[in-house]
């Protein structure tokens, strides 16, 4: 070697810059870089998913307002299709209301014989139209004979029936305060499987619009 320093396998150039890295040390940076942009990019994809789903959302049309008493889901697996247990009857708005007012106001409390209830659950016309088929004269307070007409044709039904009797459709009425509620109970005039009764949003309860015998 002519009396000159053993070479080694480091690089002792005084040069700087990026030529003056190591190969090493250059693929190191690259690729760093390259996580750094990947990772911006997938940042800014999230964001704008995020944004997008956050516009979705403000823009999605709420559950209807609650002084809109007939509105909201009507299908069955929203609404009880039996006898609710507890709380004022008919007093929840849209179907589920609706639908507990022909289901314990009228069905239930005809099986308890509770005929006052079955009354109290109906319209003041819808009481006067089961006096006067009790004899009432249209003076007076109907309910008395309201409760009458009640007691001579539903009585006899088992309370059993009246009990397991369920709803098997709920839809708006003509009406924004009405619906319409459909119980698997045959007419008494024959001739169908199914009955329907419309019922009336008054105050803050649903009221039975008519229910005949």
């Amino acid at each position: 070697h002519l009396g000159g320093p053993t070479p080694t396998l480091v690089d002792t150039r005084t040069g700087k810059g990026w030529s003056a890295w190591s190969r090493n040390k250059r693929i190191i940076v690259i690729a760093v870089i390259g996580i750094v942009v990947i990772g911006a990019a997938v940042a800014a994809i999230l964001a704008l998913s995020g944004g997008n789903s956050k516009k979705s959302a403000a823009g999605t049309t709420a559950s209807a307002p609650a002084n809109v008493p007939n509105s909201g889901a009507t299908s069955l697996a929203s609404v009880p299709t039996t006898a609710a247990a507890a709380g004022p009857i008919g007093a929840q708005q849209g179907a589920p209301g609706a639908s507990d007012v022909v289901l314990r106001g009228l069905y239930v409390a005809a099986a308890d014989r509770d005929f006052q209830t079955v009354c109290a659950s109906q319209t003041v016309d819808a009481q006067k139209g089961a006096a006067k088929g009790a004899g009432w004269n249209g003076q007076g307070d109907p309910m008395p004979l309201c409760e009458k007409y009640f007691q001579s044709n539903w009585s006899t039904i088992s309370a059993d029936y009246l009990r397991s009797r369920q709803v098997t459709d709920v839809k708006p009425g003509a009406a924004q305060s009405t619906m319409t509620v459909t119980v698997n109970d045959p007419p008494p005039s024959g001739g169908g499987t199914t009955r329907s009764f419309t019922v009336v949003w008054q105050d803050t309860h649903w009221l039975l619009e008519a229910a005949n015998a």
